[in-house]
């Protein structure tokens, strides 16, 4: 007994071990991250984001109280925006963090200079900014003032966003709050891998799942650039104009390879929702031009499609709704996700196009990530389930191909006996075999209502012949006696030197149904037999003559 149960143990050991570490790395992790939020929350880091002084330049009587999560009105583009803020705490080694986006920024402490941003010989437009600065050990009781100007009204007017601690847990707590983004751009990269593994593998790729493949990877892969600016650690590693750059492409291009990834998943309402998404597509490529020869400036663009998508998500919407309740599969599954993200991101396009308020959270790539992760888990099950499909099907072919190469060889060493039989002696002539041949297939043919001649000349003294040639004219002839497609067949068999030379003409079925003549459907290419003509070395042609069609095939005997 106890034998049996230390067996039975085991059994149960190894069939829960992959979910036993599972478990254990998931607490590991959770563990990991809870540790962090921990030691976060004895930090000194602190947000910057009340208690400042808002000035307006050339307007010194005009201050403007609050936090920097409002945008202050009555500031246009390159008008400039002081924000100032008595520093109080204490601090060992003091450092502030700063994000500031499409700004020009100089930053100031008491009456000195700290930190300037500004336009240059090489960069004459701001771009997306994160830098950290050091202050000096008696910053305290100091005035932090930051001074602010933007060519682009869109921008103008939004305070900076400042962090401040002790320099070492400002960058653990900078470090920390990089975790989701790189943790989501680990997971774009397994994504994009593994959705080009299945497109890959997939055999018999229509059109249309290439098409939503590519928009697909695309979304992705602008998911992932989209994580890597947004990083507060990796866009330290490069110029603010680079990560303005990829922001603002990847804000204008997640949107176009969203919706044609929905067209290319629509079937029903396909036709109403195509012109808007190739209006879209076309704006946008038209502003991404303009943008090109510096006939508009990108933040520019950015701004513009804010309130376009506004529009462009409720439609969405709607098209997702109507073709959940038309039954189509993939909506069915994802609209309430692809509707709710809408409806967010709907109020956030308004909030960003009207300016009202300076957002800190990153919606849209929250939001986008969550669809990635729908859209993508539904993309992975029913490919899994199609490739599934696939591999029964190709085992089931396998095994027909198998049983019919039986069924043929077979019937050859039928043959040979029963030419033997009749000729009482096993040095019959290849004439005298195919005689045998022919006679089998003339009653064969007639069972199924079918025309069948069979022309030879062979001399009589061939005596020999490989079998796979014999085996090529077998597979032939069953093929046209088990194809419904076929009719009559004449076929002619002649030897000339050193090759066997089959020509055929065939003439198709004609079904007539409610006065309407449809010819039946055949496989012009014959795959099957044309490898097993390959195979030996040997030579095929086909040709189709309206109602017939005529082969030749030439085989080494």
């Amino acid at each position: 007994m106890s034998s049996y149960q230390n067996i039975l143990n085991s059994i149960i050991v190894k069939k829960n071990r992959k979910y036993f570490i599972s478990i254990v790395i998931f607490v590991l992790i959770i563990s990991f991250l809870l540790l962090i939020q921990t030691k976060q929350k004895k930090t000194t880091v602190q947000e910057l984001k009340n208690g400042w002084s808002f000035i307006l330049k050339d307007h010194s009587d005009q201050y403007i109280y609050g936090d920097t999560h409002q945008r202050i009105e009555k500031i246009h583009a390159n008008d400039l925006l002081i924000m100032q803020k008595p520093l109080i705490m204490s601090l060992d080694t003091p450092k502030i963090a700063l994000k500031v986006n499409h700004q020009w920024v100089t930053v100031l402490l008491g009456d000195k200079q700290i930190y300037r941003y500004k336009a240059s010989n090489d960069q004459d437009k701001p771009g997306l900014l994160h830098t950290t600065i050091a202050l000096p050990k008696d910053f305290q009781g100091q005035k932090l003032r930051i001074i602010m100007e933007s060519p682009y009204n869109y921008h103008a007017g939004v305070p900076a966003q400042v962090l401040i601690g002790n320099s070492e847990d400002l960058d653990r707590y900078l470090i920390f709050h990089a975790l989701p983004q790189l943790i989501l751009l680990v997971l774009v990269l397994v994504l994009l891998v593994a959705i080009g593994l299945l497109f890959l593998l997939k055999k018999n790729k229509p059109r249309s799942f290439t098409y939503s493949t590519v928009f697909l990877l695309g979304f992705v892969f602008c998911i992932g650039i989209q994580a890597l600016v947004s990083n507060n650690q990796i866009s330290l590693l490069f110029h603010p104009t680079v990560v303005a750059l990829f922001s603002d492409l990847t804000l204008l291009l997640i949107p176009i390879c969203l919706t044609n990834y929905y067209l290319s998943r629509s079937k029903r309402y396909r036709s109403l929702y195509r012109p808007v998404v190739f209006f879209q597509t076309a704006l946008t490529l038209c502003f991404l031009l303009l943008t090109l020869i510096g006939q508009i400036n990108l933040p520019i663009s950015v701004h513009i499609f804010s309130g376009f998508n506004v529009f462009i998500t409720l439609y969405t919407a709607i098209i997702s709704m109507l073709e959940s309740n038309d039954e189509n599969h993939f909506f069915v599954i994802c609209s309430p996700g692809i509707i709710l993200a809408a409806f967010i991101h709907g109020f956030y396009y308004i909030q960003l196009f009207t300016g009202t308020v300076n957002l800190t959270t990153d919606w849209p790539l929250i939001i986008f990530s969550c669809l990635m992760v729908l859209i993508s888990g539904y993309f992975f099950t029913e490919n899994y389930f199609s490739l599934k499909q696939q591999q029964a099907q190709r085992l089931e072919e396998q095994q027909r191909q198998l049983v019919e190469h039986e069924k043929q060889v077979n019937l050859l060493a039928t043959f040979k006996l029963l030419a033997v039989q009749r000729y009482k002696t096993e040095n019959y002539s290849l004439n005298e075999l195919f005689q045998v041949i022919e006679e089998y297939y003339q009653k064969e043919f007639a069972k199924h209502a079918k025309f069948f001649t069979c022309q030879l000349a062979i001399p009589s003294e061939i005596a020999f012949l490989k079998e796979y040639p014999l085996l090529v004219v077998i597979q032939l002839l069953e093929k046209f006696l088990n194809s419904s497609d076929y009719s009559a067949v004449e076929l002619t068999i002649e030897q000339q030197a050193s090759q066997l030379i089959i020509e055929s003409n065939t003439s198709n079925f004609v079904r007539h149904s409610l006065e309407l003549i449809t010819e039946a459907e055949t496989d012009p290419t014959h795959q099957k037999l044309k490898e097993t003509v390959w195979r030996s070395a040997g030579h095929w042609t086909w040709e189709n003559k309206g109602k017939e069609q005529y082969f030749k095939i030439i085989l080494a005997i």
